[in-house]
């Protein structure tokens, strides 16, 4: 069967697919006592972009945990900051699979000021069973899609 039927239950990849970069207008909230966005805020920033990547792509993770009982949770991180995102400006997000496997998916975003490149947000993401609160296997019709996602490239 090929991969298009066995993740219809999730959804088709919508038109607008890969989803445009989305912008981030940093406020004072956002920054630490010298106007420069705070380092842990990244992590907040690559969290909602994540979430429209995935919605985008059309899988639904309330769905997945309905019908399979598995959570796809945060358990690696790794941030390159390089170059600081000031007070007032606007960085623009964007999100892409580097790479998935059996019961773990890694994840970029990427924020850049202008043409300049801000930071990189890795962020791996493992199943986990709801029941039993243990690592699981990806259910094949989520390895599919996220299969499908997936970028070429590697973390660095």
């Amino acid at each position: 069967m090929s991969p298009v039927h066995e993740v219809k239950n999730l959804g088709r990849l919508s038109q607008a697919f890969p989803i445009e970069p989305m912008p981030f207008k940093v406020v004072y909230a956002d920054t630490d006592a010298m106007g420069v966005v705070y380092h842990a805020r990244y992590l907040d920033i690559a969290e909602r972009s994540r979430t429209e990547f995935v919605a985008s792509a059309g899988i639904d993770l309330g769905q997945i945990e309905a019908e399979h009982g598995i959570w796809l949770l945060v358990n690696r991180v790794r941030a390159d900051y390089r170059r600081p995102v000031l007070l007032h400006e606007t960085a623009m997000v964007t999100t892409q699979v580097l790479k998935s496997g059996a019961s773990q998916v890694w994840w970029r975003s990427q924020l850049h000021v202008g043409a300049h490149l801000a930071a990189n947000i890795d962020v791996a993401t493992a199943c986990f069973d709801t029941k039993t609160k243990e690592p699981c296997v990806m259910p094949a019709d989520l390895a599919a899609r996220i299969a499908t996602l997936t970028q070429p490239t590697e973390p660095s």
